[in-house]
């Protein structure tokens, strides 16, 4: 089996930047460009249960969490 990428995700401020960066410095090949394709609801935040969490919504509307646990800094 031939290892590969199949998905990159990337959380910026900066996606002009980013995609440039990917493409033309590390030559891969955007095949589906989604723009601005989720809405933020709330940026990451540490959170008293140790961990840093950011909310997003899909373009259906649906709400996601994303999280780090932050004891694995140590």
């Amino acid at each position: 089996m031939k290892a590969q990428i199949s998905l990159v995700t990337i959380w910026t401020d900066n996606i002009v930047k980013m995609k440039e960066f990917y493409n033309k410095i590390l030559g891969f090949k955007i095949k589906l460009d989604l723009g601005e394709y989720v809405q933020p609801i709330q940026p990451p935040k540490n959170m008293p249960w140790n961990q840093r969490t950011a909310l997003f919504s899909d373009p259906d509307g649906n709400i996601h969490e994303i999280f780090y646990d932050l004891s694995s800094e140590c």
